[in-house]
């Protein structure tokens, strides 16, 4: 039975036991003669009234009492189950959760709170906090409490806000954690401080360092140099930065919320419709992919078009994809450069062949017309000599030796011409035997000068064999040619670097000086008097060429009288299907 209703009850009870008791004092001294008149006199009514309005009384207090009674009783029953909820919320908060009053104590803690710093909850309970755990800085600095930003939020105006600080543990080690402190409020009286506080790791960025990176973004994204512009999953654009907008021909709020495909990637290049299905921007958070594009269009306000290049990327918030984000770059002037670059090496190449083709002819008619001019001053030296004086027969000698020098340089440049026109495709060749004809090839000379050759181990590479026969043939005879007055003595050897081989021909020759060294490589460029050292200048030019047709460099190191060594590079990997060029 409820509280109330009982109060009522034992209210009625206890009057009608007053009521009982006055009716037997009232009869046994007073006037009535039964028990009945004297519990209800008719000839006194007033003392009947006075019974009534007894007993009414005490059914109203008993009602009063029993309402105040049960009110009292709910509100304990809220206030248990608030509690309740309260050390439910503590109890199983994964985050930090205390309050304090007004000077500072622990109201409440919890249990995260509590192993978070090392305590149990009742040791905490009415300390000042301050003192307990947030009483130094990290260097171990006395913390003033004037300056606690926890006891400053006592009714404080301001909103609140994260603070990156670091409280102590019973143990005393340090913990590093990031609060929010809120003022409590009752009837419009600060009652206390709540604060919520989470444990942070050591490289976890702190408030300060997220604000920096956001505020660098944002300088990213108003000062890059390339269009950046973010979807969501129905392709939406959902942000634009200046550089987009500007290339695109919209302001930033044109751009914002609506579709991308349909307002900058309608179309192909051709012409045609560009399908939304074939997008590989939308393909980015479709696919969860990054898509890089370099040969596509994107179409302006203005209703042109300009080529682009562009990377999509998906977009991820808490480990789902959200959208993609998009950094693309007007590639127009570039398109333009490499078609003027296409045109010009076009153009270049057809010089190359008719400057072959040139040289080819030149060279090859000349040859006819100089061999007579040659015979003609052979047979008049050898018809007239009886007559011709020892001038005359110098002159003659003169003559024949400057048409058998130009028949050489007509031949060897020729050669120099057929380097890149005439040369065979590429194969696989063991430069060893490479060493070993070139090396056949100068037997004669090698036995006259009586020169000593060696050579290592070779590689195999993708080379063109004729013209590697005639690379290390013409620099072993240049080793033995410039001899020194000691017997010549060469080395061949080869190693591998960065990706590459290096091949070095060495001798103990004359050297060369620095001034000269490349000068050397260029054609027709010679050193010495043909007297001293014979040939047209044009070896080392053809060496340079071959090595340069099979991506490779030549240089030269030298000391005059110690000798030379010509290396040259060639690349270790080459594709077998190279062919002549």
């Amino acid at each position: 039975m409820k509280t109330a209703v009982k109060t009522v009850l034992y209210s009625v009870f206890l009057g009608l036991v007053i009521w009982s008791v006055d009716g037997l004092f009232y009869w046994r001294f007073g006037p009535p003669d039964s028990l009945t008149e004297a519990l209800f006199p008719t000839e006194h009514p007033h003392r009947l009234y006075l019974r009534g309005l007894v007993l009414l009384s005490l059914v109203v207090y008993g009602w009063i009492m029993g309402a105040l009674t049960m009110r009292e009783e709910r509100a304990a029953q809220e206030l248990a189950q608030m509690t309740h909820r309260l050390e439910l919320i503590l109890g199983s908060a994964h985050e930090g959760i205390f309050g304090l009053d007004l000077a500072g104590r622990f109201t409440f803690v919890s249990s995260a709170t509590a192993s978070m710093l090392g305590y149990d909850v009742e040791e905490m309970l009415g300390w000042d906090s301050h003192t307990l755990i947030h009483h130094s800085y990290p260097d171990g600095e006395p913390y003033l409490r004037d300056d606690c930003a926890i006891l400053n939020a006592h009714g404080s105006d301001e909103p609140p806000r994260e603070t990156s600080e670091v409280l102590w543990r019973k143990d005393g080690e340090p913990v590093p954690v990031r609060y929010t402190a809120r003022p409590i409020w009752d009837n419009g009286q600060c009652r206390g401080t709540v604060v919520v506080l989470r444990r942070v790791s050591q490289d976890e960025p702190s408030q300060e360092e997220l604000e920096r990176l956001r505020r660098l973004s944002r300088l990213i994204l108003t000062w890059a140099g390339e269009g950046i512009f973010g979807i969501d999953l129905d392709g939406r654009i959902t942000f634009a930065n200046p550089a987009a907008s500007v290339m695109l021909g919209y302001d930033t709020d044109e751009l914002v919320g609506r579709r991308s495909h349909p307002l900058i990637q309608h179309t192909d290049q051709d012409g045609g419709p560009h399908r939304e299905e074939q997008s590989l921007i939308y393909a980015a958070f479709k696919d969860n992919d990054v898509y890089h594009v370099s040969d596509e269009v994107f179409w302006r306000k203005g209703g042109e078009s300009f080529p682009v290049e562009y990377t999509s990327t998906p977009l991820r918030e808490n480990g789902d994809v959200v959208g993609a984000v998009v950094v693309f770059k007007d590639i127009t002037e570039r398109k333009n450069a490499e078609r003027e670059l296409r045109q010009t090496l076009e153009e270049l190449a057809r010089s190359n062949r008719e400057l072959e083709q040139f040289a080819y002819v030149v060279s090859h008619d000349l040859q006819e017309p100089l061999r007579m001019v040659r015979s003609y001053v052979e047979l008049l030296g050898k018809r007239y000599a009886d007559r011709l004086d020892e001038d005359g027969r110098e002159f003659v000698g003169y003559a024949i030796d400057g048409a058998t020098r130009m028949q050489r340089m007509i031949e060897d440049l020729l050669r120099y011409s057929r380097v890149g026109s005439r040369g065979a495709e590429f194969v696989l060749t063991d430069l060893s035997d490479v060493v070993e004809e070139a090396l056949s090839n100068l037997t004669a000379a090698i036995e006259e000068a009586g020169a000593r050759i060696e050579h290592g181990d070779m590689p195999s590479l993708w080379v063109d064999r004729a013209q590697m026969v005639q690379l290390f043939q013409n620099l072993i005879s240049n080793a033995i040619k410039f001899r020194a007055e000691r017997t010549p003595e060469v080395t061949v050897a080869a190693h591998p670097r960065n990706g590459e081989w290096v091949f070095a021909v060495s001798d103990n020759g004359i050297g060369i000086a620095e001034e000269q060294r490349e000068r050397i490589f260029a054609i027709f460029q010679r050193l010495h008097a043909d007297d001293e050292y014979p040939g047209t200048g044009i070896g080392l030019a053809i060496c340079k060429k071959i090595v340069e047709r099979h991506g490779g460099s030549i240089w030269v190191e030298s000391r005059p009288g110690e000798g030379s060594t010509f290396y040259f590079a060639l690349p270790a990997e080459a594709s077998a299907a190279r062919v002549r060029r």
